[in-house]
């Protein structure tokens, strides 16, 4: 998905690179239970992927 609110996220998950999928994956699952995945390119993907890694 390319844009969502970050207000509406639950949680993320995140799923490392490996032998499924060469790029790792971020999956927001919404306050309505739905279940996303955000794209890499989406500022809020890269602010988020920069924190997780910078702790």
């Amino acid at each position: 998905m390319s844009k969502v609110n970050a207000e509406y996220i639950f949680k993320l998950e995140v799923i490392k690179a490996g032998p499924h999928c060469a790029t790792a994956q971020m999956i927001a699952t919404l306050k309505s239970g739905r279940k996303i995945c955000l794209e890499r390119q989406v500022s809020l993907f890269k602010r988020l992927m920069k924190k997780l890694l910078d702790s």
